[in-house]
């Protein structure tokens, strides 16, 4: 595997960090895979999956968001996207690096991949421009939450009155990802609910760039642009051809353990959305990418993958709804 980084400029003149991994010269490409990142945490971590990507002939490109990572200036805008539409700056963060991608390899198949906060991203960026696109992936995606949106919304905007846009609300994380914990209680760290595999565990917590309590701009950026993801009609311009692979853990918090995701299915597909896959880990948490059984979850990433850039399987039922685990 080859590795490097660049940076691009946004539309606002911000520098974002990109890291690439290409395979060995004389591989064959099959594909790009373009992977946006989670909520306080950065490219870096998905080297091991790059790792195998590659391996299987697959170029891998992984931006590090605004107010994260290597495309933080100052440490003051860890966890903020910006004063103004934040949240459709870092969806066009996205689409800019696939057009810089398809410019370097116009007739390669390009798939966008989502985890968590970037498959919210990856949502808001389909609705707008999908067409260089073959194929996306939602992992640990949200799905509809329902009434929790809007009483996390008001908590939000009553903090950001308290705190200001730079504030950092210690009641938000613990109404997210502390909450997200007392799942697994009696817990070992503040973080198992990433994954089963402590190692991957310890490597988050004890990375500077994770786990950092975000601005109050950031919650309501994301908190106010959950509604247009959970309408069908936000995805009329989305290409009801586009392959979508959406993959969770049985018990990941965030989807009330893929449970969430039913209603997300339904809202793509009442959008015309035409294949659909989802995939549930029986006792997988929110990273599966880190999860004790990635290798099942990378081999089964790079089968659809493989469909996907090659000759997807004919089939009248392409969505496939697992059961949910009590």
């Amino acid at each position: 595997m080859q590795s490097s980084s660049f940076t691009f400029a946004s539309d606002d003149g911000l520098d974002i960090f990109v890291r690439k991994w290409m395979p060995e010269p004389g591989t064959s490409l099959n594909g790009i895979v373009q992977i946006s990142h989670g909520l306080a945490e950065h490219g870096r971590r998905y080297g091991e999956t790059a790792s195998r990507l590659t391996a299987a002939g697959y170029g891998v490109f992984a931006n590090d968001h605004r107010g994260h990572g290597r495309s933080v200036i100052e440490s003051r805008d860890f966890g903020f996207f910006g004063r103004s539409n934040g949240w459709i700056r870092a969806a066009k963060d996205i689409h800019r690096l696939s057009v810089l991608i398809k410019r370097d390899y116009a007739d390669i198949p390009l798939v966008l991949f989502g985890h968590s906060m970037g498959a919210q991203l990856a949502q808001k960026s389909i609705m707008e421009e999908a067409r260089d696109l073959a194929g996306v992936v939602l992992s640990g995606a949200t799905g509809t939450i329902g009434l929790t949106r809007y009483f996390a919304r008001i908590i939000a905007r009553v903090e950001w009155a308290r705190l200001g846009e730079y504030g950092r609300s210690k009641l938000l994380h613990a109404l997210s990802f502390g909450s997200f914990n007392r799942k697994f209680s009696p817990a070992r760290t503040l973080a198992d609910w990433l994954s089963r595999d402590e190692d991957e565990v310890d490597d988050y917590i004890d990375d500077p760039l994770c786990g950092f309590v975000c601005t109050t701009q950031l919650w309501l950026d994301m908190l106010d642009a959950t509604a247009s993801l959970q309408e069908a009609r936000s995805y009329k311009w989305t290409p009801q051809e586009l392959p979508v692979y959406i993959m969770s853990g049985g018990q990941d918090p965030v989807s009330n353990g893929g449970r969430a995701l039913i209603g997300l299915v339904s809202v793509l597909r009442k959008a015309g959305i035409q294949d659909i896959r989802l995939k549930i880990y029986s006792g997988g948490r929110h990273e599966l990418l880190h999860e004790t059984n990635r290798e099942e979850v990378v081999m089964d990433l790079i089968q659809w993958l493989d469909e996907v850039v090659g000759a997807p399987v004919d089939t009248d039922d392409k969505i496939v709804l697992p059961a949910i685990e009590n």
